[in-house]
């Protein structure tokens, strides 16, 4: 993972390959923020992260991106009015 490359756009970060910044950015996407360990679940009852996540499926017909924890996936289903 030492290729990837953190980038930044409306609040969002992810890790991008460095063969894949310059289509990024051309998408408005710009170098900067923190990546994080996918893994990192650190306080959270991986039960809790489940039901969560089951909730977002059902609620708005998708499932949510796998990195995302506790509070961003809360975050993006108040966005959505759920």
């Amino acid at each position: 993972m030492s290729e990837l490359i953190a980038m930044t756009k409306n609040g969002e970060t992810l890790g991008v390959h460095s063969t894949c910044v310059e289509d990024h950015e051309r998408n408005g996407w710009v170098i900067g923020g923190e990546l994080r360990d996918l893994d990192d679940t650190a306080g959270v009852n991986e039960g809790d992260l489940s039901a969560l996540r089951a909730d977002y499926l059902a609620k708005l017909g998708k499932k949510p991106f796998p990195g995302w924890d506790v509070d961003e996936l809360r975050r993006r289903m108040v966005e959505a009015g759920v």
